[in-house]
């Protein structure tokens, strides 16, 4: 099992800027998940600086743990033999800073795979038929799970083949500051090739989360018979809710691109938390994304959207859609939506953090082979 959550890090996925209203909501965010709601506006984030109070006592906090190797060191090798002891803290030095990771016990050997203009790290547990996990905007294979709400494990457990990749630009995988790059299309090839490697003569399920679950939309839409079936947590917004959403990423990539990336922080002190999280720790989830990338990053998603909801109502391959409550960046309505336009879909909606813990179960009962 995972160790508990330890900090409460720096960075959601997608959101609206702050001062945004988000499209849909009473409220707006920006990228990973920033503030609606709030009456912080780009260019306060702008003035005050990459720090506040709230973000500076988080970071000295998790600026306890023991240091890693560098990025460019891991990026150059084939395979890192790094496998973290039972519940190992370690830092990696990220955009906004030092962030805690406690990586999962006996995690697996890092692989890589070369796709046009970047290098995609990924492991496997488990055994059987694979199931890949995508995850959100500018965070990783494993942070969602290292600060304690998500665990993928049962997936491993119930006869699956867990697959876990680093999306170009993001944690361990490497990426060029080209926006087209990062556009949801280019992603989801990402995706397929990946797949062409870790199962490249059956279906495989998939399992995302915001980023994610636009990323396996997209491939499933670009190709069907890769995917026997369809996780999609947190789904984000898209259609009649994205041009805000776009709006925002464009405007933060500016200030990213003005003050350094830890205006970031600035703006998530006044991000809004989904109702699973109020009163819990462990979220935002830390920024785990190349900080000379994130303008490409941010602007390549503004740049995107889901596949239209003709396309979606093609799909035929059974999917479970798995929304939270009280998040303009990751609204209901997009949920409502999928749920309504892919043939047979079912949804579940989290509202508590218990909701959110039996995530991993819901979804091991569901892709059981």
């Amino acid at each position: 099992m995972l160790d508990e959550p330890r900090t409460q890090a720096s960075h959601q996925h997608e959101t609206t800027a702050p001062g945004a209203r988000a499209p849909g909501s009473e409220t707006s965010t920006a990228p990973g998940a920033l503030a609606p709601g709030s009456e912080t506006s780009t260019s306060d984030v702008g003035r005050s600086g990459s720090e506040t109070p709230d973000s500076q006592a988080g970071r000295a906090e998790r600026e306890t743990s023991i240091s890693q190797a560098g990025r460019a060191e891991r990026e150059t090798s084939t395979t890192d033999t790094h496998a973290a002891g039972r519940g190992t803290t370690v830092t990696d030095t990220h955009p906004t800073g030092r962030d805690e990771i406690t990586i999962p016990d006996s995690h697996p050997a890092w692989n890589e795979i070369a796709v046009p203009g970047a290098r995609l790290a990924w492991t496997r547990t488990g055994s059987g038929p694979a199931a890949v996990w995508a995850h959100p905007l500018c965070s990783s294979s494993l942070t969602p799970e290292s600060f304690g709400a998500f665990d993928w494990s049962p997936v491993a457990a119930a006869d699956r083949q867990l697959v876990r990749y680093d999306a170009r630009g993001h944690g361990r995988s490497t990426g060029q500051p080209v926006p087209d790059d990062f556009r949801f299309p280019r992603l989801a090839r990402d995706l397929l090739t990946l797949l062409d490697v870790v199962s490249p003569d059956a279906p495989v399920a998939g399992i995302g989360l915001s980023l994610g679950t636009a990323t396996l939309l997209h491939a499933a839409v670009m190709a069907p018979h890769r995917f026997d079936r369809l996780v999609l947590t947190a789904p984000p917004t898209a259609w009649e809710t994205r041009p805000q959403q776009a709006a925002a990423y464009e405007q933060l990539a500016d200030l990213v691109e003005e003050h350094g990336a830890g205006v970031i922080d600035t703006a998530l002190a006044a991000a809004p938390v989904p109702d699973p999280y109020r009163g819990a720790p462990g979220f935002p989830f830390p920024v785990e994304a190349d900080a000379d990338l994130l303008p490409a990053i941010l602007r390549g998603a503004a740049a995107s959207d889901l596949p239209a909801k003709e396309a979606l109502a093609g799909l035929r391959m059974p999917v479970l859609i798995l929304p939270w409550t009280g998040d303009p960046g990751h609204p209901l309505s997009t949920a409502e939506t999928l749920a309504s336009v892919i043939p047979g879909a079912r949804l579940k909606t989290a509202h508590h953090m218990d909701d959110l813990r039996a995530w991993g179960a819901d979804a091991a009962r569901f892709l059981r082979p």
